[in-house]
């Protein structure tokens, strides 16, 4: 399964390992912050796309 990971997967998996317990102590935050993070990310595609189909009808 490791090998299937990518390098910036691999290297977050291992800070989780080697700082369990501070992720344990904090781990609604951490939710909390993943749940915003991947909201910004899907609104950046939401964007892109808007702005493709946007130059598209202005072809």
């Amino acid at each position: 399964m490791n090998e299937e990971l990518c390098d910036e997967e691999k290297s977050y998996h291992e800070w989780v390992a080697n700082n369990l317990s501070f992720v344990n102590q904090n781990k609604q935050s951490i939710s909390i912050m993943k749940k915003l993070y991947m909201e910004g990310f899907a609104a950046g595609f939401d964007y892109r796309y808007k702005l493709r189909a946007e130059e598209e009808l202005q072809k």
